[in-house]
């Protein structure tokens, strides 16, 4: 701890020799596991963030490695302390104007970790006041946003990643869920698909997905990037009317559609819950009607988990007036499900297939013959 206030004594009042040999020795340090709590006690957090401010950035990794050190010292109430108090969210976003993108994605990550930590404090002792609060919206998120456009996220999805866990982080209230959306977050993620359109990891999608959903990539065939956008897509979903037409007029219904699909019950479940929140608003059944692809509910009516099950069953419960051909072959689905199916949720979708009437408005009790016209008519609807 004192080799740690001794060099940020020397960062203070150091000649700039003595400053220049400093941020190599804290860099060596940080590389060899200096610890947050010692950051964050140290007075090193100003000059660290002075340190990301620079530009035009010269010392990259001096750089990278002072954002990672503020990184760990964010996780501590001294350091969230310590970074309020020098007013960091302006600061921190005008580090995100440039430098690498590997700077720029642990800067984001600084931010994200900010407003977790002051989101689930207690409202009496939450350390990031209201005007931080208000900036972390209004300021910090239309920058995010313009960083995940630029074209690194593309060949870099560990720092994508990385964005979209604090952008997931960042994104939990209406407030900066409209920023979001004002900034041209939704387009970026359409325009994300769009250049990206390499195969989906086998790890995510089952064998069972058609030709041309194995064409539609989310910028890698990465779980740990799949789980952080489809969070961020559920917090639109849930609060801005806005941005939930945006979702239903581009490809990332079919995409959230397609994710019933995956093999992985979090993505699943992540999809679902986006899914169920533009569902439940009637006039956005047409959307899904002229997407296609409902199919892929069935996949997930075959999920181990009972959660997953059940929400998909809720879902096609709410498209039922849009199904048309698919309809029967959903029913059918769902009947198959009852004997290799999750118990806990037999009972609900055996309650639906009771009461749910095929396109003629005949019982479905007895339908247990599908045939190939309304699949067909389903994957082409």
């Amino acid at each position: 701890m004192a080799e740690v206030q001794l060099l940020s004594a020397r960062l203070r009042c150091g000649s700039s020799q003595q400053r220049a040999l400093t941020w190599h020795n804290l860099v060596s340090l940080g590389e060899s596991g200096l610890q947050g709590e010692q950051v964050a006690k140290s007075g090193l957090m100003p000059a660290l963030v002075a340190m990301l401010e620079q530009r035009p950035a010269r010392r990259t990794k001096v750089q990278q490695q002072a954002a990672s050190l503020l990184f760990e010292a964010a996780g501590s109430d001294a350091g969230t302390e310590a970074l309020m108090a020098i007013d960091c969210v302006p600061r921190l976003t005008t580090a995100l104007q440039s430098g690498s993108y590997i700077k720029k994605a642990k800067v984001t990550a600084i931010l994200g970790l900010l407003s977790l930590c002051s989101k689930l404090k207690d409202v009496e002792c939450n350390s990031m006041p209201h005007r931080h609060a208000s900036l972390m919206s209004t300021v910090a998120v239309p920058e995010v946003v313009r960083v995940l456009s630029q074209a690194g996220c593309k060949s870099d999805p560990a720092c994508t990643a990385m964005i979209l866990k604090a952008l997931e982080a960042i994104l939990l209230d209406p407030a900066s869920v409209h920023c979001f959306v004002k900034a041209g977050g939704v387009q970026v993620f359409d325009m994300l698909m769009a250049h990206m359109p390499g195969q989906l990891s086998s790890s995510l999608l089952s064998s069972s997905v058609d030709d041309d959903s194995k064409q539609l990539g989310l910028w890698a065939a990465s779980k740990d990037v799949w789980v952080p956008a489809l969070g961020v897509l559920s917090q639109v979903t849930k609060y801005s009317a806005i941005g939930s037409q945006i979702i239903l007029e581009g490809p990332l219904l079919s995409l959230l559609l397609q994710c019933c699909s995956s093999t992985s019950s979090e993505v699943q479940l992540l999809a679902l819950t986006a899914l169920l929140s533009l569902a439940a608003v009637p006039d956005n059944l047409p959307a899904f009607a002229k997407a296609g692809r409902v199919m892929h509910l069935a996949a997930a009516m075959h999920s181990r988990s009972p959660v997953v099950q059940e929400s998909a069953l809720h879902c096609i419960k709410l498209l039922s007036p849009t199904l048309n051909g698919c309809h029967e072959m959903l029913v059918i689905s769902a009947m198959e499900s009852l004997t290799a199916g999750v118990q806990d949720s037999n009972s609900v979708m055996r309650e639906w297939l009771e009461s749910c009437p095929n396109d003629d408005g005949d019982s479905l009790e007895s339908c247990s013959d599908g045939d190939d016209e309304g699949l067909m008519e389903c994957d082409s609807a």
